[in-house]
């Protein structure tokens, strides 16, 4: 039967005492079972500090989630000050399209089939081009491509 030192305990113990470990050259961990839990319960901390970290966690998330989310809205409300007659032409496109009046088409450039409708003119609402998110942003960026 095989065996193998643990580098820990420095006892020579059968190969079954060890855990694997894909990047050893025997595939199997340097310490053994016995050894690896020790350490592990040495060192690990006990539950009640993890659910206390856990709940601090969940709670910076759930802040920055609120704070991103309040940021987000201001932003949108203030574009949607500035750009009413965007806002009706975005909204005119979106109920044309769920009533059918109006189709998706894939982008005019590439051919992807997941295209935004484009707006070269917002007094003409159900006038749209329809472009990937790749050539939206660079037509708006002002790329000679699109």
């Amino acid at each position: 039967m095989d065996t193998k030192i643990c580098k820990k305990c420095g006892l020579a113990l059968p190969i079954h005492f060890f855990t694997r470990h894909k990047q050893a050259r025997d595939g199997l961990q340097s310490w053994c079972k016995k050894c690896k839990a020790d350490y592990q319960r040495t060192y690990t901390p006990p539950k009640q500090y993890a659910s206390q970290s856990l709940d601090r966690k969940q709670a910076y998330n759930k802040a920055y989630r609120q704070r991103s989310g309040r940021a987000a809205r201001e932003s949108n409300r203030k574009w949607n000050a500035r750009n009413p007659e965007a806002v009706i032409a975005h909204k005119l496109t979106l109920r044309a399209i769920s009533l059918g009046f109006l189709v998706r088409g894939p982008c005019e450039v590439c051919g992807e089939p997941k295209a935004h409708a484009h707006h070269d003119d917002y007094s003409q609402p159900l006038t749209v081009r329809w472009l990937c998110p790749l050539h939206h942003r660079r037509h708006h960026a002002g790329s000679d491509n699109v």
